[in-house]
């Protein structure tokens, strides 16, 4: 699809969108309509193209800078396309409009870049478009990208040390606490990892993922009663929790006299995520059902 032939279509979509608010059009939502357009959108796009010049129809990015409704509703598609699992798509349509060619364009065509290249195994290319970002309001984002290609190379080490970065720029971001718990379970640190995924889950309640991985941390801490509050609680089925058991990817924390034993902060904690009903707080972390954290390369994309 030509950049001319996707901008009409987005304008005719903004175009609908803002119709049917009757309000304005603060905000739009990603269509999930095919990257085609009829005859009658191509002369509603018509109609709209002269106006998305206007200061009207300026928004500003996560970072601040001004960009068209259009060039929005164009980052969303890509966005969407990231979300479904077609990262070649999505860097085909980053090719095609060119809205992250140097360091001074928007910041989120940059970043849907680098999470593209790293999903197609392109990691080195996806770390120098991460490189980009350090210095923005998406520097949690770009750390994060940088840290998950380091593991799935083996690098655990640096691969914590970026992580721990994402964590300093964002830190209430559930999900970059949820990865870096995992590392530290991969490094052999159950206790810093359970506290991680004890903070996800209070950050984000109902968040699974962080349930799951904070079962196998108690478990690698030999805190069993814990571990099967928690795994019902969340509904995790006996099979999954067998499964969590054997898997124990890190021993309890090597200080005599401490084997088994959790920190002194964590039994409230945990008896505290135990009873607290899930809630619909983590709707912006995606996650599988049955995806289990057991390949350093499978951390998991935020989607927000």
């Amino acid at each position: 699809m030509s950049h001319a032939t996707l901008s009409r279509w987005v304008h005719a979509a903004v175009g609908v969108v803002c119709l049917s608010a009757l309000g304005g059009c603060a905000s739009t939502s990603t269509p999930d309509t095919p990257w085609t357009q009829s005859q009658d959108a191509a002369r509603a796009s018509g109609r709209l193209t002269a106006a998305d010049t206007n200061e009207s129809n300026m928004q500003r990015g996560v970072c601040g800078a001004e960009m068209t409704a259009t060039t929005g509703m164009q980052i969303s598609l890509i966005r969407q396309m990231l979300n479904d699992g077609k990262p070649r798509a999505a860097l085909a349509h980053l090719d095609d409009l060119a809205l992250d060619t140097t360091r001074e364009t928007l910041a989120e065509p940059r970043l849907l870049r680098g999470e593209a290249l790293r999903e197609t195994g392109k990691r080195d290319k996806a770390d120098a478009v991460y490189a980009t970002l350090t210095d923005t309001c998406l520097a949690a984002d770009a750390w994060r990208g940088i840290a998950r290609n380091h593991a799935a190379r083996g690098q655990l080490g640096t691969a914590l040390e970026a992580m721990q970065r994402a964590r300093e720029a964002r830190p209430i971001d559930a999900a970059i606490r949820n990865d870096l718990g995992y590392l530290y379970l991969l490094q052999g640190q159950p206790r810093r990892a359970e506290e991680e995924f004890l903070t996800a889950l209070e950050l984000s309640p109902g968040y699974a993922r962080a349930a799951r991985n904070l079962v196998m941390a108690l478990y690698a801490q030999n805190d069993d009663r814990q571990a099967q509050g928690i795994a019902q609680r969340f509904g995790i089925d006996r099979n999954e929790v067998a499964l969590l058991r054997q898997t124990r990817l890190a021993k309890a924390d090597a200080t005599p006299g401490t084997a088994g034993v959790v920190s002194r902060a964590a039994p409230n904690a945990v008896s505290r995520i135990a009873a607290s009903p899930p809630s619909g707080a983590g709707a912006a972390i995606t996650h599988t059902p049955i995806e289990r954290p057991t390949d350093p390369g499978t951390l998991e994309i935020i989607r927000q």
